[in-house]
């Protein structure tokens, strides 16, 4: 299918014009020998008294192009007269009056047009993806939505083999890639064995996604020590530890993503510990993006507020007095959903945010 027509008319007055265009697998156009092998830096070459290489603006185009320039996704089109010249194999039935109008844009002469085609344009293609705590909720969704941009997703568990089976299911029958990798990322051990494991399985590592976490609400008073360390040592604890392992192969333009919770700013009653643990992760998050950003890693947050998982049902918050009346104080009046914080994760990971880290994103609907 064709996506869209790209703005690009390149005139030639010559008859040679139409007898061969290539595409080159080195992004590049080819019209015939090489004419002038400075003019490679645009992305084609021509010959002939207008020549192509002189005209600025199909300069730019060429340029912007250059970079991303894939046989397997363009097409390569000629108009010569009446007749409309096909480069690459496509059939599309397209012809000469929905190629380009060059009359309007004041051409007599041949048109080349390139046709994108509707292909392999995910955001995360050639990419590999760790999520932690990813056999339910909004672990469960970002694997999903990571894996339908093109990502090969580990897709980590501590107790739930089954969730994850199931979640590594749905990314197969959708086309992609998973594996469903058992670890406790609160053991040094079991997390550094996650990571390799995703290396093992895809050969590399580009995305690490901190979303393993549990949580238990109780008045000061009624604490227990038992469930201080546990709860630090999975949300905190299982973040720096992850984290270290994944640091060894994150390169240039990798991206950590910690999920932290909308807690650090509205600071409920009956959550000292659980809301401890998350402005910890806030603050690694900090940390880590000043300690990794020589190295073009990125590491973000993102601050959900609250959202129907499994676990929230589980806990009694969905359909209670307290989701509603968190409800109340979110601007946008409803509780959020896993991809909410999923479609927020996939931006993180891809190039589009090449320009953040350490950013703490609340994900919550407008809840401050």
């Amino acid at each position: 299918m064709i996506a869209h027509l790209h703005a690009m008319a390149f005139a030639a007055d010559q008859p040679g014009l139409a007898q061969y265009f290539e595409v080159m697998g080195q992004r590049r156009f080819r019209h015939g020998p090489i004419a002038d092998p400075r003019k490679r830096r645009t992305g084609f070459d021509t010959a002939g008294p207008r020549d192509l290489g002189e005209n600025r603006r199909t300069k730019r185009i060429g340029q912007r192009m250059e970079n991303r320039f894939r046989p397997d996704i363009f097409e390569c089109w000629v108009k010569q007269g009446s007749h409309v010249f096909q480069y690459g194999g496509l059939d599309t039935g397209l012809n000469s009056s929905n190629v380009l109008n060059y009359r309007k844009i004041g051409l007599d002469w041949s048109v080349l047009a390139l046709v994108e085609r509707n292909i392999d344009m995910a955001k995360l293609t050639g990419k590999v993806a760790v999520v932690t705590g990813a056999s339910k909720g909004i672990g469960a969704a970002i694997a999903k939505a990571l894996a339908k941009e093109g990502a090969s997703v580990v897709v980590n568990y501590a107790s739930s083999k089954a969730g994850a089976e199931a979640v590594v299911k749905a990314i197969t029958a959708a086309g992609g890639k998973a594996v469903a990798v058992h670890g406790d990322v609160a053991k040094a051990d079991q997390a550094q064995g996650l990571i390799d494991a995703a290396v093992k399985a895809f050969g590399r590592l580009d995305v690490l996604v901190n979303n393993s976490g549990v949580y238990e609400f109780a008045p000061i008073e009624a604490f227990s020590e038992a469930q201080y360390r546990r709860i630090f040592d999975i949300n905190v604890l299982g973040v720096l530890l992850t984290t270290q392992a994944a640091a060894r192969h994150l390169g240039e333009g990798g991206s950590v993503i910690n999920i932290s919770s909308a807690v650090t700013s509205v600071f409920p009653p009956n959550s000292a510990v659980y809301t401890g643990t998350k402005g910890a992760v806030d603050a690694i998050t900090g940390v880590l993006a000043n300690e990794l950003g020589p190295r073009k890693i990125r590491v973000n947050v993102i601050n959900p507020g609250i959202v129907e998982t499994e676990g929230a049902a589980a806990a009694g918050f969905i359909g209670s007095d307290f989701e509603r009346g968190v409800i109340a104080q979110t601007p946008l009046a409803r509780a959020g959903q896993p991809d909410d914080i999923a479609d927020v994760a996939v931006f993180l990971a891809s190039d589009d945010a090449r320009w953040l880290t350490g950013e703490r994103i609340n994900a919550s609907g407008g809840l401050r």
